[in-house]
């Protein structure tokens, strides 16, 4: 067996196997390139869109809910307040308009509506209460509406405008609650006097809500704009969050380019090498055609003089 020929076919079969194995590297390769990008291209729309997340909800951009009133609690005795003294000062806080003539307050049109729709209904009740504490006890809700609307306002426009509807919301209520309250007692206009005979309990029912006629709606109200606080809270809090997350997939991005770079460079490390391999290959093959010893006699006869 000639050694010479065993050793030039094993060194074949193992530049076949070298070739092949590189083939498969260069696939592989290719593959996690086209991968990276893919992961990368997708990665770089959901960074960009955390980095340049914004809250959903903010202090002007969310809704206060009013309340409106309902008649499911028309039998329902009101609840026990756990600080009856500072219900007592928000229902009728002392201001100098009662020491002398009233200052024209900026919503006075809206008071004297919701005091001329509740006025019947304390006549019809024998509640001794006079006008200017009804109108001091809508003023110091209306105090309080303004405060809860500041409190949870950016915007002064939008401060503003919530504050104007909040007022305008409340006399509605004050119209419902009054309509509802003289139809069950079948209220005569003109004598204020109640036509339908009155219950002991729904008569201190409404006792109960005359001492306060808007506190539900102002309670609601400022319950309302807590939470819109707490919601813009949130949403802040969950933005930053998204921030935070983009900043650090922009950095894992970065990971995926080197790796994508690297395979690139070793793309190109195999297409040089494939290439050297070729040229080798040809020059080998090339050399392999002119036997010596003919090259060799063309070349003295060619040193030959000619006769």
């Amino acid at each position: 067996m000639d050694i010479s020929k065993s050793t030039t076919k094993v060194a074949m079969l193992i530049e076949r196997i070298e070739v092949r194995i590189l083939g498969w590297t260069r696939t592989l390769v290719t593959v996690v390139i086209v991968g990276a990008l893919v992961v990368g291209l997708f990665g770089f729309v959901g960074a960009l869109l955390d980095v340049s997340a914004s809250p959903e909800v903010t202090l002007d951009s969310g809704d206060i809910e009013v309340m409106e009133f309902d008649d499911s609690f028309r039998n329902v005795q009101p609840e026990p307040r756990e600080d009856d003294r500072q219900n007592e000062d928000r229902t009728a806080r002392p201001t100098p308009a009662n020491q002398g003539e009233r200052e024209k307050h900026m919503f006075q049109e809206e008071i004297n509506e919701m005091v001329s729709l509740l006025r019947p209904l304390y006549d019809a009740f024998e509640f001794n209460t006079g006008r200017t504490q009804i109108e001091d006890h809508l003023e110091g809700q209306i105090v309080r509406i303004q405060e809860a609307t500041e409190s949870f306002s950016d915007s002064s426009s939008v401060q503003e405008d919530r504050f104007e509807d909040a007022v305008s919301a409340m006399v509605e209520y004050v119209e419902d609650m009054v309509d509802h309250y003289t139809d069950e007692i079948d209220l005569d206009e003109e004598t204020s006097k109640a036509q339908a005979a009155i219950a002991d309990s729904f008569r201190d029912h409404v006792d109960g809500v005359l001492r306060a006629p808007v506190e539900p709606f102002v309670t609601k109200y400022e319950s309302a704009s807590e939470d819109l606080g707490m919601e813009a809270d949130n949403a802040k809090m969950i933005a930053a969050q998204r921030n935070l997350e983009g900043a650090s997939s922009f950095v894992a991005l970065g990971i995926i380019g080197l790796i994508m770079l690297g395979g690139v460079l070793l793309l190109l490390v195999f297409k040089v090498e494939q290439s050297l391999r070729q040229y080798t290959g040809q020059a080998t093959h090339t050399g392999r055609g002119v036997d010596p010893t003919q090259a060799d006699q063309k070349q003295d006869a060619g040193a030959q003089p000619e006769i």
